[in-house]
């Protein structure tokens, strides 16, 4: 009895397994292609709005939809949603898609399927919106104590653009990123897919980690601050899905671009702040020392890109000889 009990639980346990492994490889087969368009109108159509006779779900000349018609309850409720972004592209399902299928949603993007997304700054721009109400709701449900504000005189232009992201963190958020818009490009030019794309399809790309990011900011403001190491988690994630390189091939790239960003933010910090007041950031420095310092991350992120770009290239050969 015993024996037979262990073999039905065997069998449940693998027909569990496999279960789970066909939903797997489904889920897998929608984050590759969750679209599928089909020719709904059959009949010949009279355009409304351009007089054009077609047969086809929109009108050719103008695009208007081949369903127009009088104006009733479903209009309004169409034009209702359109404010908010619920129309065919949906905001909402723009954003599951954005957490499901990060990399994979940004390359259909690049790669011209622009019909099947959200437009992206509208989007970062909603979000934001939603952002900012679910701060004032938890700050009202809950008052917080009052930040200490410092008295460090350094960097005064950064603190003020810190102060200035505090009340615009969509602006703010994509600001930083557009940081990683030139290590990005240097770093996964020779990519197994978009590779060279170009710096404007670089910004678009931030522009969707941006929002990204700001939904786990909600998520973490709603829930609990441990959620904030989702933005790594996500970062790989999507790097991965959009250039296809393997997990590790990612992750010490994504480092590097890092690294890069960091090295960019410094640079134009210091610039910035010499510029502006006119003298060093540190007192104990003088201009020409702290010149030094920006001409030694300049050099030094030049070197990374160099060194990255010879492996990417040899990495390249190497997958097409292969």
């Amino acid at each position: 009895m015993t024996t037979t009990f262990l073999r039905q639980w065997h069998e449940c346990d693998n027909e569990a397994t496999m279960d789970l492994k066909g939903k797997y490889r489904q889920f897998k087969e929608w984050q590759l292609n969750p679209f599928h368009y089909t020719q709904n109108q059959r009949d010949t159509v009279h355009c409304a709005n351009c007089g054009t006779e077609f047969t086809a779900n929109y009108c050719p000349v103008c695009g208007q939809k081949a369903s127009v018609g009088r104006i009733n309850w479903e209009t309004v409720r169409q034009g209702i949603m359109l404010l908010w972004g619920m129309e065919s592209r949906s905001l909402s399902y723009t954003l599951l898609q954005l957490l499901l299928r990060p990399g994979y949603l940004i390359g259909d993007y690049l790669s011209g399927r622009r019909q099947i997304s959200f437009p992206p700054v509208k989007m970062l721009v909603l979000v934001t919106i939603g952002t900012l109400l679910i701060d004032k709701l938890v700050y009202f449900l809950y008052p917080k104590a009052e930040e200490v504000v410092s008295n460090d005189t350094r960097f005064s232009l950064f603190n003020r653009f810190v102060n200035w992201g505090n009340d615009n963190p969509g602006w703010f958020l994509l600001a930083v990123s557009c940081l990683f818009i030139l290590p990005t490009w240097t770093t996964f030019r020779h990519a197994p897919q978009h590779a060279q794309h170009t710096l404007p399809e670089g910004f678009f790309i931030q522009v969707f980690m941006s929002t990204l990011i700001l939904m786990i900011s909600a998520f973490v403001t709603l829930t609990t601050p441990w959620l904030t190491c989702l933005i790594p988690f996500y970062f790989v994630v999507a790097y991965k899905q959009l250039f296809r390189y393997r997990l590790w091939g990612t992750l010490w790239r994504l480092f590097v671009c890092c690294m890069e960003a960091f090295l960019i933010f410094a640079i134009i910090l210091y610039v910035v702040e010499i510029i502006s007041t006119g003298h060093a950031v540190n007192t104990d420095n003088t201009i020409t020392d702290e010149l030094f310092i920006i001409a030694f991350f300049g050099i030094v992120g030049v070197v990374l890109a160099a060194i990255v770009n010879i492996i990417n290239k040899r990495t390249a050969k190497h997958a097409v000889k292969s």
